[in-house]
């Protein structure tokens, strides 16, 4: 199963886009959270404990496009070109190898975040905070369980469903996430069946903002909940859970 992985692994890392993407991404990401002019609503965000934060969500969001663009197409391209016909042949378990493949996509999805996240060591240092390295590291692997989740969820449903609809619910799923504490507030006020029933939707979508203040409380030294972090990993286990449930059966 893993020399599955590594060898998705090894094709993800020939993509090209993905490598510019992330420069992109880490480039975007220094020239906000170090330059001047960086504002919200307003106001001036100049010291380190306001710009992490910012500089947190950067990441997040670029490691999870690159995550879920990864993801999007391995099962249906190896599906497309017959690849699980002759893995079958040698005594492989079809599920085996849809679950190969998917831990493949967390790989690569491992891969691309600690690339996008090496610029987040080069701003810690910019800003001549050296000595949190170490919380730095820490942070990045907080903040990786967010993309592995997305990555984990898009391999499964990548599987069932076309490539489009997919990607639109990936976003969704991801944006529902980042907005979960307002959503959440919103949806206990709204009374009858339609608030039981945005809450229970709230209950089961990952809630990638609480894992990204973990990782900003990581890197500022503050207490860490580990609950958040636990619970998104539960999330990677279920799409990795999933992949193997829906590839037992041929489409």
């Amino acid at each position: 199963m893993m020399s599955i992985a590594m060898n998705v692994l090894k094709e993800k890392s020939r993509s090209k886009t993905l490598y510019i993407l992330a420069v992109i991404g880490a480039v975007f990401m220094l020239l906000i959270s170090t330059g001047d002019g960086l504002s919200i609503n307003g106001v001036k965000v100049d010291s380190f404990e306001q710009r992490v934060p910012v500089a947190l969500a950067i990441n997040t969001f670029i490691g999870a496009l690159i995550g879920m663009m990864s993801a999007l197409q391995t099962i249906p391209n190896e599906i497309e070109r017959k690849t699980d016909h002759l893995i079958l042949s040698r005594g492989v378990k079809r599920w085996e190898f849809m679950i190969s493949l998917a831990l493949g996509n967390l790989l690569t999805a491992l891969v691309a975040v600690f690339a996008v996240n090496f610029s987040l060591g080069i701003f810690v240092l910019i800003l001549g905070r050296a000595g949190l390295m170490f919380r730095v590291v820490f942070s990045i692997i907080i903040i990786s369980i967010n993309v592995l989740a997305l990555s984990g969820i898009v391999s499964a449903l990548s599987v069932r469903i076309p490539s489009t609809v997919t990607a639109i619910l990936a976003i969704m799923i991801y944006f529902v996430g980042m907005l979960h504490r307002l959503l959440s507030t919103f949806a206990h006020s709204i009374e009858g069946p339609a608030g039981v029933i945005l809450s229970t939707v709230m209950k089961v979508m990952p809630s990638f903002v609480e894992v990204q203040a973990q990782a900003s409380n990581a890197l500022l030294g503050k207490p860490v909940d580990p609950y958040p972090i636990l619970l998104m990993a539960l999330y990677v286990y279920a799409g990795l859970s999933l992949t193997m449930i829906f590839g037992r059966k041929e489409k």
